[in-house]
């Protein structure tokens, strides 16, 4: 239960951290768009109460520490965030950026639908593994 809490806590971080990045780029490049404050605040409140569930865990629970697991949360964390991101800010989940970042080019959404179910097939590997010792 620990653990799934724990992955949750990087789920439940990219959630937020997508959401408010995209109020911030949008209302960043259109001065017409004002952020609403109550709701801007509230997904940021969420990206700070997955912070706080994995750093908790972490100083206070030696069962989450697991490289791997930590790992393929993080990586399945940031597949939720890519894509989250592009359906928030595009209203489409497969959008492609246009966007580059120290000249690259970002993924395509593919990339980003084969990292998260690599990392949930690991993440389920390993509470398998560690539900059996």
């Amino acid at each position: 239960m620990i653990k799934i809490l724990y992955i949750l806590g990087y789920w439940i971080y990219f959630t937020g951290e997508a959401i408010t990045e995209t109020f911030t780029f949008k209302a960043a490049s259109n001065t017409s768009i004002i952020l609403d404050s109550y709701y801007y605040h509230a997904w940021r409140l969420t990206e700070n109460l997955g912070l706080i569930i994995i750093i908790l865990l972490l100083i206070f629970t030696s069962k989450v520490r697991n490289f791997w697991l930590s790992i393929f949360s993080a990586s399945s964390g940031l597949a939720i965030y890519e894509l989250l991101m592009r359906k928030v800010g595009y209203n489409d989940w497969t959008y492609q950026k246009t966007s580059t970042w120290l000249t690259l080019h970002h993924p395509s959404y593919i990339l980003w639908v084969i990292a998260l179910i690599i990392s949930i097939i690991s993440i389920i590997l390993i509470l398998v593994k560690d539900k059996n010792k």
